[in-house]
């Protein structure tokens, strides 16, 4: 797949995909990022790069079946299903002196797809990196304390209902044997 950067004149990047095996992929049903190659024409910019050594550099991510780079591990989909990753990731396409210049790029909001059959994209498969676990602590600490307000309250609904009938005929039992508040002040009054 070529990519052409619009906005910077005789820049592109070249992404190759592969379903081999040898690149940790399942036999025929993964495909992957192996390849990257970055053609970049410092010279369409003068005021971005003044001193650049060479007018045009390529840069290229050197293929090792045996030690796949971070970039072929990172990007593994589905066949028929497109590689989505909103957040921002970034792979090193060269960082040996001797065979080039220091580069690396930059993914941000990527959606792609190899091997389509229509051009259609297929459903998104979201990378490792914006795959978050459920967090089953958290689920759990709430349902128990949800359960425990539940008991609590339908404790208290049941006392209510039941011993509040109780309560009251024991406390109006009390009440006719204590002598009338209006009488007991009625007796130490003082009348002048």
């Amino acid at each position: 797949m070529r990519i052409k950067l619009d906005h910077m004149n005789g820049w592109f990047i070249d992404l190759a995909f592969t379903k081999d095996s040898r690149f940790r992929t399942e036999n025929k049903i993964e495909y992957t990022v192996f390849q990257v190659n970055i053609t970049a024409n410092f010279s369409s910019d003068p005021a971005a790069f003044p001193d650049s050594k060479y007018p045009t550099q390529n840069y290229y991510l050197q293929v090792k079946p045996n030690l796949p780079s971070d970039i072929a591990n990172a990007m593994q989909v589905s066949e028929n299903l497109s590689y989505y990753c909103p957040s921002e990731q970034k792979y090193v396409v060269n960082s040996d002196k001797n065979v080039g210049p220091y580069a690396y790029i930059l993914f941000k909001r990527t959606t792609m797809q190899a091997f389509m059959g229509s051009s259609i994209l297929g459903s998104k498969e979201t990378c490792s990196t914006d795959q978050h676990p459920i967090d089953f602590v958290t689920i759990i600490i709430s349902s128990a304390l949800s359960g425990l307000l539940a008991l609590v309250l339908t404790v208290y609904l049941v006392y209510q209902h039941v011993f509040s009938k109780n309560v009251l005929i024991s406390a109006n039992s009390d009440s006719e044997n204590k002598p009338n508040q209006e009488a007991m002040d009625e007796s130490f009054s003082v009348h002048l």
